[in-house]
């Protein structure tokens, strides 16, 4: 579901999907939460830095826009946002 410390959810074979909607809700939460966590350890990128000398206000606000976009995209897997279900 996600390829090493790639900051990617991928869909690797057919049934992909499936295989997401039967995983835990808190292995998800865990796995995004590895996937921001991740970004912020590698200290020779941009995004690295650029957080690191934000505000913990807006520290806090960038990982909450974090989250509820995968959240967004959780809901768009079970089918939850009626404007991408077919």
């Amino acid at each position: 579901m996600f390829k090493g410390d790639e900051c990617s959810l991928i869909f690797p074979k057919q049934g992909g999907v499936k295989a997401i909607m039967q995983t835990q809700a808190s292995t998800l939460i865990g796995l995004f939460e590895s996937m921001f966590d991740t970004v912020l350890r590698d200290t020779s990128n941009k995004i690295s830095l650029i957080y690191s000398n934000l505000s913990q206000n807006d520290q806090n606000r960038l990982k909450e826009n974090f989250f509820k976009e995968k959240l967004e995209k959780l809901r768009y897997i079970y089918g939850e946002i009626n404007e991408y279900t077919i």
